[in-house]
């Protein structure tokens, strides 16, 4: 319908045109003419729909239906069904190990070398602890130089040692006891017809009373002091009575922290029988007194005091050192170079001596405290690796009054020492290393050694050491530890000649004997059957040298002893 409208509307139009067209050029009298349109035509006209100036709201007219619910009057039926549980192993930490509180220890080796070891404890008590053990070791010799002559030993010692603590204080106390018995096998052979008389033995008690507090803050005063006495007999009759005391103080203090120590030692000297003279010697008194200020800044701390000493019987009374110490750390201490400058006192008496030389003579009536008087070092310690230690030290001391042991004429067989004195500065170089392992510990240590002296000899020091010390866990069950040690070649002093070249004695009287170098090595091993029962061994003197480290008195050549231990 549409199409059939718009076609008559341009046939119209058509037409409508022609007729113009003719009539501009048609004569007047066709202005008369009609025309008539035949069709059918529809106009509309569309309603305008403008948009309003502002939006209406629409009410929605949303209701919202609330739920309800309905109870039904239905009870339902349960029927329980029972399952298995299993039993579950849940271990969120491991046991904690038993603490035996004692063990037994035993062995038998060569040359008739019993060893027994017994210890009994309790260490569980929040309160307090306490301990015992006793131990022995002897033998029959095989060090001597002929057959003979008594070159045995034997060595017992017992002990017992209590803790209690009293409030935020401790109270540590121990009782010690000690008997050594040995011959006296040196030098003069013919002296083996009289092995009844050539035995020495000392018997040594010493008791210790410990107190300490235990403070949280530590801007308060930390103590920790200590009584102490130690009394030394021998079978001829000598005695050494020692009574001294430790007090240490620190507290923290701005950052620093602030330690004084107190030293006392005051010993009194009876000589042995045998001798003529006096039986009583001297008493001595040796009092120390070290303040200490210490400085932590970033990676560098400085520790800065100075030691007081009165020295009452001495040559000189009193004595002061300067004490500076400083070092710093390079990533995290992985290098740390230090350097200090001090000096002390080192206490010397008649158990002190026995310690070092068994064989010494118990007269002199001269004994001097030994005098530390310049003390340089300085060296760098660090980590080559997590597992690599390392240390590296050069240090120089003057040591005023240096004891050293001298063969004594006196003594018709020269078995036995007396002790002279002498000034050295002794420059050393050192390098240790150390490796820490889960199952292998490896350390070893090297020595050099010069000496300044104002006698002839650097008496009995070597001037090389070396030392190393290996433990291996070979498997949960067997161990293996290991040490060894060469020492250097040492000059020894004595006032008989024997073997010592004639020419070479000094304006002392000294003649000088040379103690070539040797090489020491033991090895221990041992087999846990379980946590209780371990079978061990032990071999020492492996090279199978016979060596000595005092002047006529080699040690045994080679040891070994095999034995069970056992906790309970």
């Amino acid at each position: 319908m549409n199409t059939y409208r718009n076609q008559t509307r341009l046939v119209a139009l058509g037409l409508l045109g022609l007729a113009c067209s003719a009539q501009t050029n048609q004569t007047a009298a066709q202005d008369s003419l009609e025309v008539t349109f035949v069709g059918t035509r529809e106009l509309h006209v569309r309603d305008a729909i403008k948009q309003g100036d502002y939006p209406q709201p629409v009410a929605l007219d949303i209701v919202k239906t609330s739920a309800t619910y309905t109870e039904l009057p239905v009870v339902a039926t349960l029927e329980p069904l029972p399952l298995e549980i299993k039993a579950s192993r849940l271990q969120l930490d491991a046991p904690i190990p038993r603490l035996y509180p004692g063990y037994v220890r035993g062995g038998f080796g060569l040359h008739s070398t019993p060893l027994i070891g017994l210890q009994y404890g309790d260490m569980r008590s929040r309160k307090g602890s306490w301990n015992v053990q006793y131990n022995h070791l002897s033998s029959a010799g095989g060090a001597g130089l002929l057959e003979g002559l008594d070159d045995g030993f034997s060595h017992h010692d017992a002990g017992l040692w209590m803790r209690r603590f009293v409030g935020k204080k401790s109270v540590d106390g121990d009782l010690s006891w000690s008997r050594d018995a040995f011959g006296l096998y040196g030098l003069d052979t013919a002296f083996s017809d009289q092995a009844d008389t050539a035995r020495l033995r000392y018997q040594q008690l010493g008791m210790r009373v410990t107190v300490a507090n235990h403070l949280r803050d530590s801007s308060d005063i930390h103590f920790t002091a200590t009584l102490r006495t130690d009394h030394l007999n021998s079978r001829a009759g000598a005695q050494n009575t020692i009574i001294g005391t430790d007090i240490r103080l620190h507290s923290y203090r701005d950052g620093d922290r602030r330690q004084l120590d107190f030293f006392v030692d005051y010993d009194q000297r009876m000589a042995d029988s045998t001798v003529l003279t006096e039986r009583a010697l001297p008493s001595r008194a040796l009092v120390g007194l070290q303040p200490t200020i210490s400085r932590q800044r970033g990676n560098l701390n400085v520790l800065v005091g100075a030691g007081l000493w009165l020295d009452a019987r001495g040559s000189q009374s009193f004595h002061f050192y300067p004490r500076l110490e400083a070092r710093y750390s390079f990533f995290d201490d992985l290098f740390v170079p230090y350097a200090g400058i001090g000096g002390g006192m080192e206490r010397l008496t008649t158990l002190d001596l026995v310690e070092q030389n068994p064989y010494v003579q118990t007269r002199d009536q001269n004994m001097r405290h030994t005098n530390r008087a310049i003390d340089f070092h300085g060296g760098i310690r660090g980590a080559l690796a997590r597992n690599l230690e390392f240390n590296a030290e050069v240090r120089t001391t003057t040591i005023r009054d240096r004891a050293y042991f001298v063969n004594d004429s006196l003594d018709g067989a020269a078995q036995r020492f007396t002790v002279a004195y002498d000034t050295v500065t002794v420059a050393r170089v050192m390098g240790e290393i150390a490796f820490h392992g889960d199952d292998l510990d490896l350390s070893a240590k090297a020595e050099f050694f010069t000496y300044g002296l104002k006698g002839a000899e650097a008496w009995y020091l070597p001037r090389v050491k070396w030392t190393a010390d290996a433990r291996w866990a070979v498997t949960p069950e067997v161990s293996v530890t290991g040490s060894g040690s060469w020492i250097g070649q040492r000059t020894a002093p004595s006032f008989v000649a024997f073997d010592a070249d004639l020419d070479s004695q000094d304006d002392l009287g000294h003649y000088s004997v040379e103690l070539p170098g040797y090489v020491d090595l033991s090895i221990e091993a041992e087999y846990r059957y379980n946590k209780r029962l371990a079978i061990w061994g032990r071999a020492a003197g492996l090279t199978a040298s016979q060596f000595a480290r005092w002047n006529g008195y080699p040690v045994q050549p080679f040891q070994a002893i095999l034995g069970l231990s056992y906790r309970f």
